[in-house]
């Protein structure tokens, strides 16, 4: 009797867990998102890039940097995506972007749970998503139409799950497919080199990295020459210099209230405290995210837009949940999940 209870008690609580990331996906973009980058004030704009997106070309008389689309000219498979349902299914463009960003979220928040629980209890899982979900309404500032963003931050969650379960395979697939969709995922290579290699499997574990990087690359470069002219010039350490004292004078101006502070500063400490008990992925996650990504969102692009800065949020979060742990009492190794310790491995 035990067992059948048992069984009934879990596929409740994930019927329950998957009803509860539905509603707030439906929360954030119904209320939120209204009200902000699906606004009726932004509906023109946001046609305005679907269409130079679609075709490759800005408007007559624009450049992309004047439409603030630097380089997203590439970014073609969310863009193809809501054309193929416009065309396929007959909704409105906006209400395909809107029906892909709202899947997105709430499959985020799934994937968000599987991945903490391998290595965390239920009850530090569900902390970590309330955690998502609270920081989620930043991400609805600032910009007008990146609808890449939302299937992005679903691809990041998924490669990092990969990493931790050390399914190769599924890595190579879903770094090629988050290529297409928004090409901030070139770091994960390193990701996965700091978190599987040891001195038995170096030569191994860098000839597997060097491929990863050597395909996104390939891609990249593909969709540059497929799709060329992203940007007038090439960026320059002029224009770095520029963003980072424009990013230096709102934080200044915004104080407290700065979205990558209010995002970041909590799991950010909590890491810090939870460093020695994290494992191997969740500390390569914590560097790669503080020494690679941070630089680069700081100095190439607007920082207080915290809807790019997702993935730091997705990689920090083990440590911190682990930070969490150990200020409670509990270390990491104490609590291990089932699906962690029970199941086997990928290739």
């Amino acid at each position: 009797m035990q067992r059948p209870r048992a069984r009934l008690a879990r596929v409740t609580g994930v019927v329950v867990f998957c009803l509860f990331a539905l509603l707030a996906s439906v929360l954030l973009q119904r209320w939120i998102g209204a009200l902000t980058v699906y606004g009726e004030d932004v509906e023109a704009k946001r046609l305005e890039l679907h269409a130079a997106i679609l075709a490759n070309r800005p408007p007559a008389g624009r450049t992309w940097e004047s439409l603030g689309a630097r380089n997203t000219n590439t970014r073609v498979a969310t863009v193809w995506l809501a054309e193929a349902m416009h065309r396929l299914v007959g909704i409105s463009i906006l209400k395909a972007y809107f029906v892909i960003d709202t899947a997105s979220v709430w499959l985020s928040l799934l994937l968000l749970f599987w991945l903490l629980r391998q290595w965390f209890d239920p009850i530090y899982c569900l902390v970590g998503v309330l955690y998502f979900i609270s920081v989620l309404p930043l991400t609805y500032f600032f910009y007008f139409f990146h609808p890449w963003d939302r299937v992005s931050q679903c691809l990041w969650i998924l490669i990092f799950l990969c990493i931790k379960r050390e399914w190769f395979v599924g890595l190579a697939a879903a770094l090629a497919a988050s290529m297409v969709v928004k090409y901030d995922t070139l770091p994960v290579p390193a990701i996965y080199w700091l978190a599987s290699v040891t001195r038995a499997s170096f030569v191994r574990v860098t000839l597997k990295a060097a491929s990863l990087s050597l395909m996104a690359i390939a891609i990249l470069i593909g969709l540059v020459i497929a799709f060329p002219g992203g940007a007038s010039a090439l960026p320059s350490m002029g224009d770095a210099w520029a963003r980072a004292l424009s990013n230096i004078a709102t934080m200044a101006k915004m104080k407290l209230t700065y979205p990558p502070l209010l995002m970041h500063g909590l799991p950010t400490i909590l890491a810090i405290a939870g460093w020695s008990g994290a494992d191997r992925v969740a500390r390569a996650g914590v560097v790669i995210a503080l020494a690679c990504l941070v630089p680069l969102w700081f100095i190439g692009s607007n920082f207080q837009e915290v809807r790019a800065e997702v993935p730091f949020t997705i990689l920090v979060l083990p440590a911190a949940l682990c930070g969490l742990q150990r200020i409670l009492g509990r270390s990491l190794q104490a609590t291990p999940s089932i699906i962690a310790s029970q199941a086997p491995r990928g290739t």
